[in-house]
């Protein structure tokens, strides 16, 4: 017996690959293109204190990066970083 339906398979891997890509873009633009990731009405915690918006996400990371005065953090999502994109019906590249 199979443990999750076909819907749910689809949704629990769409789900993963966002978690993916969030870290990705965490590693690689500190965050500065985070609000690709989210939806207008998203309700992000971070920092202990919940963001409600796109624009509040994003002006998060952005302030967060001048904190660093030019020196941005090294990140390390690696365990997340496995993106999938599908370059055809029959192929995916990792």
């Amino acid at each position: 017996m199979a443990k999750f339906t076909m819907d749910e398979a689809i949704a629990w891997v769409a789900i993963q690959q966002l978690i993916n890509e969030w870290g990705t873009e965490l590693d690689v633009n500190n965050g500065l293109n985070i609000g690709a990731l989210v939806t207008e009405d998203c309700a992000y915690t971070v920092r202990g204190v919940q963001r409600t918006s796109r624009s509040e996400v994003e002006a998060f990371y952005k302030g967060r990066l001048s904190e660093f005065e030019g020196a941005p953090p090294i990140q390390r999502h690696v365990q997340t970083n496995l993106v999938v994109n599908f370059t055809s019906a029959d192929e995916a590249a990792i």
